[in-house]
């Protein structure tokens, strides 16, 4: 079965937010490449480059500049491309 997006579920999701998040995984593989990091942060970071819209809907504190690194809370779901 495919999954549906729903808007009752995912009331925050918008197809505008789309290209941003593209950007997001854009940001953090330049980090990795850039900083000569381990690839396999790709899958489990701990932190991520947001704008104060993606910052907004994953509950973080807005970035000083767009596309900022922040990172998840010690208690978060989230991690690298795949969590949350």
């Amino acid at each position: 079965m495919a999954a549906v997006r729903s808007a009752r579920v995912y009331s925050d999701f918008s197809n505008s937010l789309l290209p941003v998040m593209t950007e997001e995984t854009r940001h953090l593989f330049n980090h990795l490449v850039w900083n000569d990091r381990n690839f396999m942060e790709m899958f489990n970071a701990d932190y991520t480059f947001v704008s104060a819209r993606l910052a907004l809907l994953y509950g973080l504190e807005p970035p000083s500049e767009e596309f900022g690194m922040a990172k998840y809370p010690p208690d978060s779901a989230r991690a690298g491309v795949l969590g949350g």
